[in-house]
């Protein structure tokens, strides 16, 4: 893998870290790491770390870490087909991009994914309503 690739990186408490790959030698890789904050949407231009992590089964080497999907819009893709990358990380950091854009339906092809917004959102207006009562 490339040097600067974009990167999932394992985590305890987040799951996955969206990273970028600086540099790697065997099972040891440098990050610059992009640690989101849960209650703002990811900023995912300035690192909030770099800093070396020794990598364990079944990520072992740099190229077994999942990929990140470039050139997402701010509000992630709507239908997670489109993704370049379709794994668990790109499909818990895509949900995470629509729930801060207010969007809480994304597809999977047929399958649609309903995240509780936990906030009231106007999308059942009358107008919006009688559009899918015909």
């Amino acid at each position: 893998m490339a040097a600067t690739s974009k990167i999932y990186l394992p985590d305890a408490k987040l799951v996955w870290v969206p990273a970028d790959v600086l540099s790697s030698n065997d099972n040891t890789v440098r990050v610059a790491k992009y640690v989101p904050d849960p209650t703002t949407k990811l900023d995912d231009e300035t690192p909030s770390s770099t800093e070396e992590v020794v990598l364990k089964e079944p990520f072992a080497s740099v190229e077994s870490l999942p990929l990140r999907n470039l050139d997402l819009p701010d509000a992630g893709a709507d239908d997670m087909v489109s993704l370049d990358y379709l794994h668990e990380a790109s499909v818990l950091y895509n949900l995470r991009r629509r729930y801060f854009a207010a969007l809480p339906y994304t597809y999977t092809g047929t399958m649609c994914i309903a995240v509780n917004p936990y906030k009231w959102l106007d999308l059942y207006s009358e107008e919006n309503r009688l559009q899918y009562a015909k």
